[in-house]
């Protein structure tokens, strides 16, 4: 049975290149600008006997431009060349007067191509224009502070789900390398809670959409 088992890898490892066609390995970086929005934010203290001093805020955030980048792994399908997926992990940033954005996206996207100018070297073609859409998994970390305006101010961790259109090009330098530039659309609901220590303490509350794009370039490695 051990035998069996250990043929049938050696097997699918041998098979591996014509199943999976084209595998793919990215590193990029680039800036980041996310949308003007609308943020509320709320903070009270919290005791065994109920909550007081309950501060609200509500305000329009304009984002200054910020770093991103990452790295990405896929790979494009050997029967329909123009199919791929990939999933990468990239960075950004967004900061305004009151809220500080640091964000790790891990996106999961399905990918279609359209080779350009093929030849018996790059079959795949030497320009290839593409695009994808998927789901998005985020961490925030988030630094608001509202003074002297409003008291409020918090700083924390949040989670969100979110999704990431994208549209780029990739230019084939050789067999194996390629140069591309991506832009890209993200969306989540960022929704900050920090609820103090068995509801005892201070309770923090912050709500906006994120609305994200970036350019990014970088650099590709196919196997």
């Amino acid at each position: 049975m051990r035998v069996s088992c250990f043929l049938a890898l050696c097997l699918w490892l041998a098979a591996a290149p014509s199943v999976w066609g084209e595998p793919f390995v990215d590193l990029y970086g680039g800036w980041s600008k996310a949308k003007a929005t609308d943020v509320s934010a709320s903070q009270q203290s919290c005791f065994v006997v109920g909550c007081t001093g309950t501060a609200r805020t509500h305000q329009s955030v304009s984002f200054h431009s910020g770093a991103a980048g990452g790295v990405r792994g896929g790979y494009w399908f050997a029967t329909q060349s123009w199919f791929g997926i990939a999933g990468d992990l990239t960075y950004s940033r967004s900061t305004s007067p009151p809220v500080e954005l640091d964000s790790v996206m891990l996106a999961v996207t399905p990918l279609l191509r359209l080779p350009f100018w093929s030849t018996a070297e790059q079959r795949s073609g030497l320009l290839q224009p593409y695009l994808g859409l998927g789901p998005t998994l985020v961490l925030h970390h988030v630094a608001a502070d509202f003074r002297p305006g409003s008291s409020i101010a918090m700083d924390g961790w949040s989670p969100a789900v979110g999704w990431t259109a994208r549209a780029g090009l990739a230019v084939s330098l050789s067999q194996h390398v390629a140069l591309f530039s991506e832009w890209r659309l993200s969306q989540e609901r960022v929704a900050f809670r920090r609820a103090g220590f068995f509801g005892v303490g201070t309770q923090d509350r912050l709500d906006y959409t994120n609305t994200t794009q970036q350019y990014v370039f970088g650099f590709s490695y196919r196997f």
